[in-house]
């Protein structure tokens, strides 16, 4: 099962959605549209050495600048994503299908399995999502607004297969790029193991809460099916986010990508950008620290993003 977990954590790959009371959701025209998107990591991790009381740095791991994502366009609507990996073969595709302007569909090529997510309205704003794998339904959102703002949703996972913690763990570690796995991650593929080894009942309720200032989402509040609750704040520029305006393709809301402006801080991350005059960013460089509970491990890395825009 792809795409289990909704992170904000992210796990982000990788649109979004406006909350902008000025427009319908699933709308998305830019003044600026992405062209391009070239991509760096580095991930360096280390261990305490308990006979020389010093940390010890492990082998770096590196992937080069490339071209990550080319974004194709016809006139003012986005057609299609294309993924790339580092040797330039393009790994995954998605294309998105519109009733006049608003997104309703859209296909992924990953691989073998066919998976699509479709989108419902209530007017101008976004009522539900769900998305599929080969016919089945894998994961719905029901979306709350108040204020022309989407302020609680209710998310609903449907197991069928005991693939779902490997499934878990690939699709947050292609997310890296833009949120490593981090707690929340490790948080989903720790229930993903839990169910699969309690055999426990095969549909999963999480219910997130969305607090707003302005139009930026400054804190996602979790309440996971075992009843635990999380916590996530964020940060922002006062400058202009080029995803905003788009439905993530997924159905999750990020704020990355549901906000006007930039994230400047999410728990053990952080960003700095540059930008062109026109106020969007033209690099993005993420830091990541973090120490795993038995405070004898401890991973940093660092993730590059620079953007390109149709002329």
């Amino acid at each position: 099962m792809k795409k289990i977990f909704f992170i904000a954590a992210a796990s982000m790959l990788l649109l979004s959605m406006t909350s902008c009371n000025k427009q319908k959701d699933g709308v998305f025209n830019p003044k600026q549209k992405i062209s391009a998107i070239y991509h760096a990591y580095r991930e360096q991790g280390s261990w305490y050495n308990s006979a020389t009381y010093m940390w010890e740095d492990e082998d770096p791991y590196v992937t080069p600048m490339h071209k990550s994502e080319e974004w194709v366009w016809d006139g003012k609507q986005l057609q299609q994503i294309r993924y790339f990996s580092e040797d330039g073969t393009i790994d995954d595709t998605e294309t998105f299908t519109y009733d006049g302007k608003q997104l309703v569909r859209v296909e992924y090529d990953y691989g073998d399995d066919r998976e699509y997510t479709t989108y419902e309205y209530d007017g101008k704003e976004l009522a539900s999502a769900k998305f599929y794998v080969d016919g089945l339904l894998y994961i719905s959102y029901e979306f709350t607004h108040t204020d022309k703002k989407i302020t609680d949703i209710t998310m609903t996972e449907y197991d069928y297969d005991k693939s779902v913690t490997d499934i878990a763990r690939r699709q947050l570690s292609s997310l890296r790029s833009i949120l490593p796995m981090g707690q929340i991650g490790e948080k989903v593929i720790a229930n993903c193991e839990a169910r699969l080894k309690t055999k426990a009942a095969s549909t999963y309720i999480t219910r997130i809460s969305l607090t707003w200032t302005s139009n930026n989402i400054t804190r996602i509040t979790y309440k996971w099916s075992d009843g635990d609750i999380d916590t996530d704040d964020f940060t922002y520029d006062n400058k202009k986010n080029p995803y905003y305006g788009l439905l993530n393709s997924e159905g999750e809301i990020t704020p990355f990508y549901s906000s006007e402006n930039n994230v400047l801080t999410y728990g053990s991350y952080a960003y700095v950008y540059e930008y062109d005059r026109n106020d969007y960013p033209t690099s993005r460089v993420s830091t990541y620290t973090y120490t795993y509970s038995s405070d004898t491990h401890r991973v940093r890395s660092t993730s590059t993003n620079t953007y390109e825009y149709l002329k």
